[in-house]
C-alpha cells in the first residue's frame, strides 16, 4: 500500500527470485527520479548503499536488534541521515507484559523517556562503553542539547511502570511529534 501511495518500487521477501529482487534494487538505484523504495525488513541486513538518508519505519519495530540493523542502513557514507518511526496515534508501550530483553529495549526506545543514543548503546554495547549524546555529535530528539560529560557508568535506563507514564493531551501531541 505504501509503495502505491508513494508511486515507488516495492521490495519484500515474497517478491520473487534473487535475480528479480536484484533487478528491483538496480532499477531503483539507477533512477534519479525516484528517491524512495518501500521495503520490509527483508532489505535491512546486507543493504549497504552510501546515499541512503532516511530510513522510515511505519509502525513500531518489535525488536531492537532488527531496528538497529535497519536504521543503520542510513548514512553509511558518514553524511547526515535520519531514522524515523511513524507510530499509530493510539500506540502505547507494552510495559505490562513479559518481554524479551530485545523487545523491552525497543519499547524503552519508543517511549522517548531517555536519550535515544543512550538506549541503543545500553542494549548493544558493553556497560563500560555506554554512551549518550555528546558535544560534537548530532543530538537525538530527546536530548535536544548535548551532554558535556560522559555518561556515568551506573546510569541505567529502565522501563517505568505503566502508572508512571501518561500519554494524554498536549504531552501526547508532543510525544507523537518527537516520535
Amino acid at each position: 500500500m505504501l509503495a502505491n501511495i508513494l508511486g515507488c518500487a516495492l521490495y519484500t521477501s515474497e517478491l520473487g527470485s534473487k535475480e528479480e529482487k536484484a533487478a528491483i534494487l538496480s532499477k531503483w538505484l539507477a533512477s534519479k527520479d525516484q528517491p524512495a523504495i518501500a521495503a520490509t525488513s527483508a532489505l535491512g541486513i546486507g543493504f549497504d548503499y552510501p546515499h541512503v538518508r532516511w530510513v522510515i519505519h511505519v509502525d513500531a519495530p518489535e525488536r531492537m536488534t532488527a531496528f538497529s540493523q535497519e536504521s543503520g542502513r542510513a548514512g553509511r557514507d558518514g553524511g547526515k541521515a535520519s531514522s524515523i518511526i511513524l507510530l499509530r496515534a493510539m500506540w502505547k508501550p507494552q510495559l505490562n507484559q513479559d518481554l524479551a530483553p530485545d523487545q523491552e529495549a525497543m519499547q524503552l526506545y519508543l517511549t522517548q523517556q531517555y536519550c535515544s543514543r543512550g538506549v541503543l548503546s545500553q542494549f548493544l554495547d558493553d556497560q563500560r562503553d555506554w554512551r549518550w549524546c555528546m558535544v560534537g555529535e548530532e543530538v537525538c530528539q530527546v536530548c535536544q542539547e548535548p551532554h558535556s560529560k560522559a555518561r556515568p557508568l551506573d546510569l541505567i535506563y529502565a522501563v517505568e511502570s505503566p502508572k508512571g507514564i501518561a500519554f494524554i493531551g498536549l504531552e501526547e501531541v508532543l510525544r507523537q511529534d518527537h516520535a
